[in-house]
């Protein structure tokens, strides 16, 4: 009789909620600090190899490009193949390549390179770890464990700019990326271990591990409720097809497959739209804080460095209490009234402040109201398509937000250096102003709840 193999060692760790969470997480601390740790010295290097104040504008916005460019493309790969793991790593090897270039580049255009393949990494840990968080958490819980991803990339952006500015101002220039090329691997490690767990059939946004997943389902010329029956019977019809129970109205349309399908559902267009316009906002400060510094308050590189704390200290603090927040209530008006705050702080921000501690409070108090408004749209975009459109959803997220970050140091510096530290204010009032308005007429897609 022949003999059974012994079982395999358990992998259930690997292929668990936490696991992947905290893989995810590293992956956006990682790419974070790797992001910041250049930002406190970029008027130094810009400066010694021949660039202006305006060109730390232009460096900044080609890591936008770069996720500009991959977001797309990595959206559509990552649903299509098997595993999400694989793009992840790709990512990573990217950020390994841009690290090098870092610490051997001796000209701007290299720098300028290093800098997009920076970006081409950041779209995919956004694009491919969004979407396998969404593939991993159910809807109940999917608010908070995204904010748990913003947190820890906040983390990183804490980290980044301080870290960086100690290492160069104590040790030089190759210590900041030596750092960087050390996460880079441990992350490789780390996801190299994940075991994904199996996606769900095909059919309207399926919601692992919650109890009664809503599903998206937007519906024909009235807003009429369905409910979808047997993940089985909606496999068998296509992935894009919704079956409907006999006693319920046969008017749903196909759920949103294509990208150009997905741009067409409103409540995309104004998570979209509320990104990108939060992205800039944020990204503003990018390029103009550290010339504020140095200009008012003759800050040298380590001491703006701890001032960008500031900038990124909220996303710590409020993101968890954000999602806690818009998993009870919604995203309305979690978003609409902390954009409403920011664009009241927004011109505070740029009145001549007596000293650094003041400016520092309002800083924060600013970036805060930031973080509550932008916070939401994580796990909201989420809510809006079929779970085989995740990955190509979160691609145009991450587009959106790249699209901010690619115009916000752009803006910034621009301004800054025509009209003023106040102007790069009033310049944010205006963006955020936008929001409220997009904030408060939102509404997702007709749901409907399995029984």
């Amino acid at each position: 009789m022949a003999t059974s193999a012994p079982p395999a060692p358990s992998a259930s760790w690997r292929s668990s909620k936490q696991f992947i969470l905290a893989a995810v997480t590293l992956g956006a601390f990682v790419d974070a600090v790797a992001y910041g740790v250049i930002i406190p010295f970029l008027p130094q290097i810009v400066e010694q190899y021949g660039g202006q104040d305006r060109d730390i504008g232009v460096l900044l916005a080609f890591f936008s490009a770069g996720v500009l460019v991959i977001s797309p493309i990595m959206g559509v790969v990552s649903d299509r193949i098997a595993s999400r793991r694989l793009p992840m790593v790709g990512g990573l090897a990217f950020l390994a390549l841009a690290t090098v270039l870092f610490m051997v580049g001796r000209s701007l255009w290299l720098l300028v390179t290093a800098r997009f393949l920076q970006g081409v990494s950041g779209g995919a840990v956004w694009t491919v770890g969004l979407s396998l968080l969404a593939d991993t958490y159910g809807n109940t819980e999917l608010g908070v464990a995204m904010s748990i991803f913003f947190g820890i990339y906040s983390l990183g952006q804490l980290a980044g700019p301080p870290i960086g500015g100690l290492l160069y101002a104590r040790l030089g220039y190759y210590a900041p990326f030596v750092l960087c090329a050390i996460l880079v691997v441990i992350d490789l490690v780390v996801f190299l271990l994940i075991v994904e767990p199996p996606r769900l059939p095909a059919g309207p946004n399926h919601t692992p591990g919650a109890s009664g997943p809503e599903q998206a389902v937007e519906l024909g010329q009235a807003s009429r409720t369905a409910t979808a029956v047997g993940s089985d019977a909606a496999a068998a019809q296509g992935e894009d097809t919704i079956i409907l129970k006999p006693d319920q109205p046969a008017s749903a349309r196909r759920a949103p497959k294509s990208i150009l399908q997905i741009l067409s559902v409103p409540a995309v267009i104004i998570n979209l739209l509320l990104v990108a316009a939060g992205g800039t906002a944020t990204a503003v400060f990018e390029g103009t804080l550290s010339l504020k510094l140095r200009d008012q308050f003759g800050f040298d590189v380590e001491q703006t460095g701890y001032v960008f704390m500031a900038v990124v200290g909220p996303g710590i603090i409020f993101t968890p209490l954000a999602g806690h927040i818009y998993d009870r209530v919604g995203l309305p008006p979690v978003s609409a009234v902390s954009v409403a705050l920011a664009a009241c702080m927004a011109p505070v921000l740029g009145i001549t402040m007596p000293n650094i501690a003041v400016f520092v409070v309002v800083l924060f108090a600013f970036t805060a109201c930031l973080i509550f408004g932008i916070t939401p749209t994580l796990p909201e975009i989420s809510a809006c398509v079929p779970n085989t459109a995740f990955a190509r959803t979160y691609g145009l997220f991450n587009m959106a937000f790249s699209v901010g970050f690619l115009i916000g140091p752009i803006l910034g510096s621009v301004v800054y250096d025509k009209a003023g530290w106040f102007w790069v204010c009033i310049s944010m009032l205006c963006l955020t102003a936008v929001c409220v308005p997009l904030a408060l007429v939102y509404k997702r897609p007709v749901y409907a709840k399995d029984e």
